[in-house]
């Protein structure tokens, strides 16, 4: 998928991406105001994963059923069969924890590597029988990073940063801001919390935002130097609101991908020790002979390991190979 595709498409801008809702905005604060929405108060942003505009996207005209926990696959034993032997091979049981259960010929197991790893009850997938050993230490031997993210929508007549810069590096090492302002989102900023610290951001989310005003406060408002790219304290307060406040947010959200249970992490990456081959083993298909279960995520791509671009590449890698498997099928039956 390319990304300039994505984000320059209706499907990205109108459809499926989230909406922050001005009338939330002021049910939350109500002291920001009316907002006038041809100021971009309605634009929308991208920032509760891809389901709602891609994946939604790409299950187009499939049978697609979201919603569903799955907490054990069953694999059944192929028993030696005689070359004549028409028995049909055994299917696939897969469970929820709603206590549904379907069975298939083929699973793609896509699931991010945290919930690979057990990491949390709720969203825990057993395998029987067990996967393979080898598979196994590839699944403990790599690890799951942690990556927060806080947007802020302000008002954008109250924008106190510099507006066509794209982005804003604090000395305060927890953040990288963004500046979605400078790219068509309307008073936006969206800063990103690197490990280790967006393991220590907590549940709070107004907590989480407070800190974060607190170093655009440091970084703009207390700033009285004037330069190229910031303006003065007081012409900032004018510009923003005229009467010397901060101005506040109008709305916010706050990503804990690592808290998230069917998440558990924001990326995979190789621990100490860990090699390239333990990539190739992750996603082997299982079993290795006449396999019935194939794995996908970016957790899986040695091209494309932590993106969205490897996450989709190995989507048709494994497609591709329940498809060559259902060939080989087709081919053992006819003889």
């Amino acid at each position: 998928v390319d990304q300039n595709d994505i984000i320059g498409s209706d499907i990205y801008n109108f459809q499926y991406s989230l909406q922050l809702d001005v009338r939330v905005a002021q049910t939350r604060n109500p002291k920001v105001g009316p907002i006038n929405p041809a100021d971009g108060a309605g634009d929308r942003l991208l920032c509760k994963g891809y389901s709602p505009f891609l994946v939604k996207h790409l299950a187009k005209g499939m049978r697609c059923m979201t919603g569903k926990s799955v907490q054990r696959i069953s694999i059944p034993h192929l028993k030696p069969r005689s070359a004549k032997s028409k028995r049909r091979r055994p299917q696939i049981s897969v469970r929820c924890r709603d206590g549904a259960q379907y069975t298939c010929d083929y699973v793609i197991c896509c699931v991010p590597l945290g919930v690979l790893q057990k990491n949390h009850p709720d969203s825990a997938i057993h395998f029987e029988p067990a996967l393979p050993a080898q598979k196994l230490s590839a699944i403990k031997s790599l690890g799951s990073g942690a990556h927060g993210k806080i947007v802020l929508r302000f008002r954008p007549d109250q924008i106190f940063w510099p507006k066509d810069t794209p982005q804003l590096v604090p000395l305060d090492q927890r953040y990288h801001i963004l500046n979605l302002n400078a790219y068509g989102k309307k008073g936006v900023l969206c800063a990103h919390v690197w490990p280790p610290y967006a393991e220590e951001m907590g549940e709070d989310d107004e907590k989480a935002v407070e800190d974060l005003l607190e170093v655009l406060k440091g970084m703009f408002w207390n700033n009285t130097k004037d330069n190229n790219n910031t303006t003065t304290n007081a012409e900032t307060k004018k510009d923003a609101k005229g009467d010397g406040a901060f101005p506040e947010p109008v709305d916010y959200v706050v990503a804990r991908w690592n808290s998230d249970p069917f998440a558990l992490g924001s990326y995979s990456y190789l621990k100490k020790g860990a090699v390239w081959q333990e990539i190739e083993d992750l996603y082997a298909p299982y079993p290795s002979k006449d396999p019935q279960v194939f794995f996908a995520g970016e957790a899986t791509s040695l091209e494309g390991i932590q993106c969205v671009t490897g996450a989709h590449k190995s989507g048709e890698r494994a497609a591709r190979g329940v498809m060559a498997a259902m060939v080989n099928k087709r081919r053992g039956a006819a003889k």
